[in-house]
């Protein structure tokens, strides 16, 4: 009679570690043997095909694949033999061979799988590797949630699938949206002139008066607003001199000033500009612009005082240069990168979870302040992914630590996921543990629960990576479980008794087995997260939720 599996996320842990774990086995040849048996299958009819391979087997080459196959097909008959439940809801696959790294020595091994989903395919193969294909298909995500928290300075993608979260990219924009615009500045003591005519240092012109600059469309002088004035204070700054000794300028290396270049005027960084290029100047006395040759260009450093303007012109004339409005520059700058920025996020967006199709259950927004908002508002993603935002919510983080502050905040959008699902059964262990005594942990403590039918659910956590060995002693047929905690299981350290291995499994498969017997649940617990982590480290890794109290 088939026992029925409940197939749950803590089943598909433990289907998708054993899966990593024989993909990495190779034979020397083909001699990894893998069983795939459906429910309702007759087990004696499969023994009967093994023991038939068995004699055909005979006729391979090698002597040592040869007897290499033999072992493996006479290992999987012998389980098969002393399994004590039926072919499970899903059937079973058993894998068996030589899995040895070292040439000419054996180490036949026995593994079992319950597949997730229902087995449709009976066979039996051979070869140099155990066949996973059918398993892996089984495997691939049903569910998943789209995670993404950005602000203007950086953003970060993730995919949550299952109990687990993954980390798929984190970009810098390279600028900050905090920083305020400007910090491309000229020195104290530089004249600029006023929309008056007069000329006064930078340090003592009024922010709300207004200043002489150039229409260099018409290539005329025009009178501009000034928006605001600031402060900064610059570790390096340029010394620009031009052939004119009045026409010169102290300004920081970031400042842009225009350049006349055959007959052409563009702007350019300070830093850009070499002795012998020509600069745009204003002549006061032909109204009128000219070119002004740069004749040396010295570099200085230490803390110094910079001074800078927005004007509503972009432009203004300080000693008798033309020199750029660099707050709206930067302005301009950081619009552009803020587009590129959105746009580059929303490209690697796309990539990441268009691939998921259906299996993409949502997606989720977070970040500090309004740019989530204006994200989203740019019509940059894809409209498949747009119409999947679930909800979007304020984190104080953008990096990982703002990805796990985002799922601990989507606990209502989230709530039919594992992970809140993992996360509501541990808080409910430690509260009863806590309260009513209707909790317990440790091996014993939980091993005695299942004997009594006491335990309602178990909880192991993944990070437990005990092997359970059933070996059978060759002279009485007296059959033992052995459950190795620390890797040193060997056959050959029982004295006085010839034993073999006839099965090996992962200690969480061994409890599921238990725990069927009662029609005790069992609740796999990942260790990533902060529950997880302390039901690990703190209790062992094995507790259980008691149906009743003794």
């Amino acid at each position: 009679m088939a026992i029925a599996v409940d197939t749950s996320a803590s089943e598909e842990v433990i289907f998708k570690k054993k899966l990593k774990k024989l993909e990495q086995y190779k034979g020397r040849g083909t001699e990894l043997i893998s069983v795939y048996i459906p429910p309702g299958t007759d087990r004696s009819a499969v023994m009967g095909q093994l023991s038939e391979e068995v004699s055909q087997s005979g006729n391979i080459k090698s002597p040592q694949t040869r007897k290499n196959v033999q072992g493996a097909l006479r290992k999987i008959i012998n389980f098969l033999k002393q399994i004590d439940f039926g072919i499970p809801a899903n059937g079973l696959v058993v894998f068996a061979g030589n899995i040895s790294e070292t040439e000419g020595r054996a180490d036949l091994r026995l593994f079992t799988i319950r597949p997730i989903k229902e087995l449709r395919t009976k066979r039996y193969w051979c070869d140099s590797e155990f066949h996973l294909e059918p398993l892996k298909e089984m495997a691939r995500p049903s569910n998943a949630y789209g995670l993404i928290t950005i602000d203007k300075s950086e953003a970060t993608i993730a995919i949550l699938v299952g109990k687990r979260y993954e980390i798929l990219g984190h970009f810098t924009s390279g600028y900050s949206g905090k920083m305020r615009a400007g910090g491309q500045c000229i020195a104290p003591g530089t004249s600029v002139m006023l929309s008056d005519g007069r000329e006064l240092k930078a340090e003592s012109i009024d922010v709300n008066g207004a200043l002489k600059s150039a229409d260099l469309a018409q290539m005329k002088i025009a009178d501009t607003a000034i928006n605001a004035k600031w402060e900064k204070r610059k570790k390096e700054w340029l010394s620009i001199t031009t052939k004119n000794p009045e026409r010169k300028l102290d300004c920081s290396r970031e400042h842009a000033i225009f350049a006349w270049e055959s007959g052409r005027i563009h702007e350019k960084e300070a830093s850009k500009l070499n002795a012998g290029e020509f600069l745009v100047a204003y002549d006061r006395n032909m109204d009128r612009f000219v070119p002004a040759e740069i004749s040396r260009i010295k570099a200085n450093t230490g803390q110094t005082r910079m001074i800078d303007f927005s004007t509503a012109s972009r432009n203004f004339i300080a000693n008798g240069l033309v020199v750029h409005n660099s707050a709206q520059r930067f302005e301009r700058l950081r619009e552009e990168a803020e587009q590129e920025f959105y746009k580059r996020i929303s490209g690697k967006s796309n990539a990441a979870f268009l691939p998921y199709g259906e299996k993409l259950q949502g997606l989720i927004v977070g970040g500090p302040g309004m740019t989530k908002q204006f994200f989203l508002e740019k019509d940059m993603l894809d409209h498949r992914l747009k119409g999947k935002v679930l909800a979007t919510l304020d984190t104080s983080y953008t990096d990982e630590s703002g990805i796990r502050e985002l799922m601990q905040k989507s606990e209502t959008v989230l709530k039919d996921t594992d992970l809140m699902k993992e996360r509501a059964a541990m808080n409910d262990f430690f509260t009863r543990l806590a309260k009513d005594g209707l909790a317990t942990y440790g091996e014993k403590e939980v091993f005695k629960a299942l004997e009594m039918g006491q335990a309602e659910k178990v909880l192991v956590s993944e990070g437990i990576d005990w092997v359970v060995y059933k070996v059978q002693n060759v002279s009485n047929g007296e059959v033992k479980t052995i459950v190795d905690k620390d890797n040193t299981f060997s056959e050959t350290g029982f004295r006085g008794e010839h034993v073999e291995v006839i099965e090996e499994e992962e200690y969480i498969d061994y409890m599921m087995e238990k725990a069927s017997q009662t029609s005790a649940k069992v609740e796999v617990v990942s260790i990533e997260t902060p529950e997880g982590e302390q039901f690990y480290k703190g209790f062992g890794g094995l507790g259980a939720i008691l149906r009743y109290r003794l």
